[in-house]
């Protein structure tokens, strides 16, 4: 069965919940990779497939990428095959940032990119992040 993986806003997505040990976080979701995202970096990200995990410099978690191909669920809706209208008003977020190619849902902790009426990453952090 795929996994699915609810957003818990601020909390988590799924079994993965924010502040979590690495090690812990690799035994739950078994195979990965280990990569830096960028040179400004400040720890490494596992990639899990259709999702990456960012880590702080404690190596707990921050944040989750999730990419097409995932099972990302919000009040029971699939997120990605949500139009941008959908999007807003399962939200409903009035400190919300629309640009074209994304929606900034602050206060959830969900950032959406959307490119050609399709989302293409589902970002879920922690507070303050």
């Amino acid at each position: 069965m795929e996994k699915q993986f609810i957003i818990n806003p601020f909390v988590g997505v799924g079994i993965i919940v924010f502040n979590s040990k690495r090690d812990f976080v690799r035994k739950q979701l078994g195979e990965y990779s280990e990569f830096r995202k960028s040179k400004f970096s400040k720890n490494t990200t596992d990639n899990f497939g259709t999702f990456h995990v960012f880590y702080s410099q404690k190596n707990t978690v921050d944040a989750v990428e999730f990419f097409p191909g995932s099972n990302v669920i919000y009040k029971g809706h699939k997120m990605f095959d949500l139009d941008r209208e959908a999007l807003i008003s399962l939200y409903n977020d009035d400190k919300m940032v629309q640009e074209e190619d994304s929606i900034n849902f602050i206060s959830y902790g969900v950032e959406v990119v959307i490119e050609e009426e399709r989302i293409t990453s589902i970002f879920v952090h922690k507070a303050g992040y």
